[in-house]
């Protein structure tokens, strides 16, 4: 649990910076929110913030990883693989199952989306 706290404020000062400069900081928010995610998995907690957390990972790492594959396809799915861990912990288990099936299916059962 002590690994929150550190997790919480990276995302707050990343997201002020974001604010400030968008180019520049989206994607170390989007780091951040994923490791929010990451870290309440791995001590099984807070899964509501961790959805909306990976969530908007997810949602910044998208655009990112349409414009340079090679840098951020890889981190959009550590997110929807987060995502998947995630949605187990709410006991959201098909949709969890489906996703993950529809990850393998998109990288072909390995873990490189490339």
């Amino acid at each position: 649990m002590e690994a929150l706290v550190p997790s919480e404020e990276a995302v707050s000062i990343r997201r002020r910076l974001a604010e400030a400069n968008p180019a520049a900081y989206l994607p170390d928010l989007a780091m951040s929110l994923w490791a929010y995610g990451w870290v309440c998995v791995n001590v099984k907690a807070n899964f509501v913030e961790a959805l909306e957390a990976t969530t908007e990972a997810i949602t910044i790492y998208g655009p990112l990883a349409e414009q340079l594959p090679a840098v951020f396809a890889e981190r959009l799915f550590a997110a929807y693989r987060t995502l998947a861990d995630v949605l187990d912990g709410l006991g959201r288990t098909d949709e969890a199952a489906e996703l993950r099936r529809q990850l393998d299916e998109a990288t072909g059962g390995g873990t490189d989306p490339g």
